[in-house]
């Protein structure tokens, strides 16, 4: 990727098989169009920190976007704050609330 294209963070529950392989062709298709995607599945190894993968995602200045792809499980991991999601939502709301610019 050059310098200039935009850094993307993807958010997704990992609700189905099918809902997961949907994510990865959407990613696959930004990044053939230009678009610096980070993906768990593409950048996450067994054995690393996701807590701190999460947090690195929402916290890099060189993330310049964050997509939430909302379905009715990844719904409902946020609001009962469970598994990836309710940690990512944790951590993107705390941040979405203190921050004074809120370019992401």
């Amino acid at each position: 990727m050059t310098d200039t294209a935009p850094r993307l963070f993807i958010s997704y529950s990992w609700s189905s098989p099918a809902h997961q392989e949907w994510v990865i062709e959407l990613a696959t298709r930004l990044v053939n169009n230009g678009v610096d995607v980070i993906l768990d599945r593409w950048e996450l190894r067994e054995g690393h920190d996701s807590i701190h993968f999460m947090e690195k995602m929402v916290t890099d200045p060189s993330v310049t976007h964050v997509v939430m792809i909302s379905d009715e499980s990844y719904a409902k991991k946020a609001d009962d704050r469970s598994g990836g999601v309710g940690t990512e939502t944790t951590i993107i709301s705390k941040n979405v609330y203190e921050a004074q610019g809120q370019e992401k």
